[in-house]
């Protein structure tokens, strides 16, 4: 009669062979959905920050000129979304970007969410 003394050293090798290859399936996957997020974190904070810029068209008769302005009037900052303001001439263009995600989003009166920069590059120059 044989005794059972485990696994040999080739099933082992095995179980790690085939581990490694689920995990290398996976991963791409996960940092994929992970980046969605972070894009998703900055289109909502620029969305939530025309909102703010509106309302404080409403109260002061113009928008603010800088994003000081509107953080007074209670626009909060989100941890690792980079947000730009630029106004004047009765308009105003933002641009937010996550700092681990893929895209700038931009956002004027009449465009509320635009995209199309990659976020690894410098805040286009000109708004859409």
């Amino acid at each position: 009669m044989r005794s059972l003394r485990g696994f040999s050293l080739i099933e082992l090798l095995v179980v790690l062979v085939v581990l490694a290859i689920l995990f290398s399936i996976a991963m791409p996957g996960m940092l994929g959905v992970r980046r969605r997020a972070y894009d998703t974190a900055a289109q909502k904070h620029l969305r939530e920050a025309v909102a703010h810029q509106f309302a404080y068209a409403v109260d002061h008769g113009d928008y603010a000129d800088d994003l000081a302005e509107l953080r007074s009037e209670g626009l909060r900052e989100v941890p690792g979304v980079e947000l730009e303001l630029r106004s004047g001439g009765g308009s105003f263009c933002m641009l937010a970007r996550h700092r681990y995600g893929r895209y700038w989003y931009a956002a004027t009166p009449s465009v509320l969410v635009n995209t199309g920069v990659r976020a690894q590059d410098p805040a286009p120059a000109d708004c859409p």
